[in-house]
């Protein structure tokens, strides 16, 4: 696999293809190393889409497989290593030099597979090799961003920052040099995006604003192939300036039309100057029901206000209570008949959680999917009816279409390996009777695997939309076109998005609005990864929930507002929002982690 003409090929496709409908794969294989011949197992690429030129890494000018763990291949006996494409074609001129550089390494610990090893010390013993072997200015530009990418994922920011010198000298130098000339666009926004992450903003705009007075021509490229290069350049570069120029001040988050930066709760979390904090509000979801109260749901009771939220009066839920307990992830609805549907997780039926680390499965574990109904307006509840035993990771969403359905999204563990699918049950009765939809398993391995904490709504054209949270760097999305009976065309979105779940709501307004936690920290480009062995998940991710963002379209999510934090945290994640819009325009914001509780305005922050 050359990488060159790879980048340029799928940062054409950026633009043209559909996204497909997978995550990047791998499978296993079996490889001779060309220095002391031992044979190795490594993985090589099965799948990926264009999808991987929109994945945050991008702000490094650096791509899918160099960010994967997989990508840098070690002899389990000599520890050459190398990048994939090129650990097999060492010339024999350069074996003898190579095994006497090879005798200087010392690799300390046991690793019974090569991605084990960190990247940042397979790295170092890849530079060695390269330095035998000889590479041009471009190579050592791409090791070197490479190379500081890893080093900011493992959390060592001075090796970063000494990696991105290298790579912003190398790119200063390619700018002039004249064989060059077509590809300058490229090379002054890789020189940005190494200023950038060495915190010269100044100059890293310079080379920005540089970037864009320049076209990409490369003469191995057709007119159509430049074209698309030359967009996503400029379309990156636009980015950059955008991110420049709307970075928080020291002090706070900068808020809209002149805002306040922001303030602090009594529980010691940071909002956006516009947001008004509710203590003492119960953690929700809220509906409003049709008498004009306010309805929640706790553990095993329903709590009603008559004053806007100031004071609550509980009622039973269960006529049973040491039958049945309603956990925090949970969905509320009030139809438009006055029904009141609650879908939960059965808290008391909790059984048989037992990972296990060899087999990365819990096979026998249960927590059912039960929907509760009151007929009257949380006067009084039916018995809860119990529509799957399989372990239901979270439920977080219920919606009613302009038809009636009522749809909600529930979870499925799955099994060898153990991993979580998505599914939603429908009602077209007012909550009476459910059916379920089909089971959207796309694969994964671990206690966090495969895609959960789906939420949906409906677009104008009818369509359910779901957005799913994954461990894939972005929401994946699926669509619905007969009432969440089944769903279709799942892929990858441009959203970027830690493993934490979402919530999109349709306002009265007319817009969406999404509630999330973004890949990064507002104005980072890095965070401290879990996962990718098998346990929490097969790949590393960004579990980033120290902010909660928002943002707002009027297109159906075609797009977007720029996105917003409203809340922040030192060290307490903020998740699982939930949303209720009391009046049209006043959003009710609380969260299930972080104890947020807060008010804003939609008109803070949509100018129309």
């Amino acid at each position: 696999m050359n990488p060159k003409p790879l980048l340029l090929f799928f940062s054409i496709l950026a633009f043209f293809a559909t996204v497909p409908a997978r995550a990047t794969t791998w499978a296993p294989c079996r490889v001779t190393c060309p220095v002391c011949g031992a044979d190795n197992d490594f993985q090589k690429i099965m799948s990926y889409g264009s999808y991987i030129f929109r994945w945050p890494s991008k702000y490094q000018y650096v791509f899918w497989p160099a960010i994967d763990r997989n990508y840098v291949y070690c002899c389990r006996q000599c520890r050459m290593a190398a990048f994939m494409e090129d650990f097999s074609k060492i010339p024999a001129g350069k074996l003898s030099e190579l095994r006497k550089v090879l005798k200087t390494v010392k690799l300390e610990g046991e690793y019974p597979q090569y991605y084990r090893i960190p990247m940042t010390r397979r790295l170092a013993i890849a530079e060695k090799v390269y330095q035998v072997l000889g590479r041009d200015d471009q190579f050592w530009c791409r090791f070197y961003r490479i190379q500081g990418y890893h080093f900011a994922e493992e959390g060592d920011a001075a090796g970063a920052a000494t990696a991105r010198k290298k790579a912003l000298q190398l790119a200063r130098k390619l700018c002039d040099d004249k064989q060059l000339a077509g590809r300058q666009k490229e090379m002054h926004l890789i020189a940005g995006a190494m200023r950038f992450h060495l915190g010269d903003r100044p100059g890293a705009a310079e080379d920005f604003r540089q970037a864009l007075k320049r076209t990409f021509r490369d003469p191995k490229m057709d007119k159509e192939e430049n074209e698309g290069l030359d967009r996503y350049l400029s379309e990156l570069a636009e980015e950059f300036l955008k991110r420049i120029a709307s970075e928080p001040k020291p002090g706070g988050q900068p808020a809209p039309n002149g805002a306040n930066p922001g303030k602090t709760t009594s529980t010691g979390l940071w909002i956006h100057g516009r947001a008004e904090e509710m203590p003492g509000l119960p953690m929700g979801p809220f509906v409003r029901l049709k008498d004009g109260g306010i309805l929640t749901v706790d553990s095993t009771t329903a709590l009603v206000s008559r004053d806007e939220g100031k004071t609550w009066k509980s009622s039973p839920l269960f006529a049973d209570p040491a039958r049945y307990a309603v956990r925090p992830e949970r969905a509320l609805l009030c139809t438009r008949s006055g029904s009141v549907i609650v879908a939960f997780m059965n808290d008391r039926e909790i059984a048989n959680w037992r990972w296990d680390p060899k087999t990365s499965d819990s096979p026998d574990a249960r927590l059912p999917t039960y929907a509760l109904r009151s007929p009257d307006g949380g006067k009084t509840w039916e018995t809860p009816q119990k529509l799957h035993d399989d372990w239901t990771g979270a439920i977080r969403d219920i919606i009613q279409t302009r038809s009636g359905t009522i749809v909600f999204t529930s979870m499925m563990m799955r099994h060898r390996p153990g991993r979580h699918a998505v599914l939603t049950y429908a009602s077209q009765d007012d909550g009476r009777t459910w059916r379920p939809s089909n089971v959207i398993d796309l694969g994964g391995v671990g206690h966090h695997g495969g895609v959960t904490e789906a939420t949906i709504e409906q677009l104008r054209d009818g369509r359910l939309w779901m957005l799913m949270r994954t461990n894939w760097k972005t929401f994946w999305e699926a669509f619905s076109d007969d009432e969440g009976a089944s769903w279709h065309t799942a892929r990858a979105t441009t959203i970027d998005a830690s493993s934490a779940p979402g919530l999109i709501k349709r306002l009265a307004s007319g817009r969406l609005v999404l509630i999330w936690n973004r890949y990064f920290p507002e104005g980072q480009h890095s965070f401290p990864l879990t996962g990718g062995d098998n346990q929490w998940s097969e790949v590393p991710v960004s579990n980033h929930r120290l902010e909660l963002s928002i943002k707002f379209s009027g297109d159906d999510g075609k797009t977007w507002t720029d996105p917003v934090v409203i809340a922040r945290s030192k060290k307490d994640w903020i998740a699982y929002p939930y949303l209720f819009e009391a009046r049209p325009g006043e959003l009710w914001i609380t969260t299930m982690q972080g104890n947020l509780r807060i008010r804003l305005n939609e008109r803070d922050f949509v100018r129309n």
